[in-house]
């Protein structure tokens, strides 16, 4: 994944080379070439030998090395950690639309978004940033889906809803659905505690 791309993920600002590629995350001091570490002492910075280090704002005057790239955070640690769930995730999914998926043209799509096969995005809904949508996923007219969110197959987000940022449905998952009991089914007695 390119630094400019975690720096977006994390809401960071980024400082350095912006296609350095990250490919996993490490302990600061031994962290290696295509490695991301983070830093949070106060005092100068160390050396290291991470391609990227998540740094704390409060390290705005701190000299830094020429040949690592840096994203500034308020909180370093959870920033870590969430660029370390997007790294570690069962699969890293590039962002991309696949070619069998129906998109309204009035919905909206953030930046980062993956949209797998035979997915339907309706009209006026919107992806917020770095959302994944794995197979057969609805989600239905006037939907607001939040940021880094990960929806697995065959989920279905019906009309209206609005779901909040960092949110994963798994597998089946019917939001805003009406339930209405079969014509035949006896509604079960109402249990009351004495």
């Amino acid at each position: 994944m390119k630094v400019r791309d975690i720096a977006k993920l994390v809401k960071g600002n980024l400082l350095g080379d912006p296609d350095i590629d990250v490919e996993s995350i490490a302990d600061f001091f031994s962290a290696q070439s295509g490695q991301l570490a983070f830093y949070e002492k106060d005092g100068p910075l160390p050396s290291t030998n991470a391609s990227c280090v998540v740094i704390s704002e409060k390290h705005i005057d701190a000299p830094l090395f020429d040949n690592i790239s840096y994203i500034r955070v308020r909180n370093p640690k959870l920033a870590f950690a969430i660029i370390g769930g997007w790294l570690n995730s069962e699969k890293h999914r590039d962002p991309k639309i696949h070619p069998s998926s129906v998109i309204s043209p009035t919905a909206y799509l953030g930046e980062l978004v993956s949209i797998g096969p035979f997915c339907v995005v309706g009209d006026s809904a919107r992806l917020g940033n770095n959302t994944i949508l794995h197979a057969g996923v609805k989600v239905g007219d006037n939907v607001s889906i939040g940021e880094s969110c990960i929806f697995h197959p065959n989920v279905s987000i019906e009309d209206g809803c609005t779901i909040g940022d960092n949110v994963i449905l798994h597998a089946g998952v019917v939001i805003g659905a009406m339930f209405e009991p079969a014509r035949n089914q006896v509604p079960s007695p109402l249990l009351v505690a004495s």
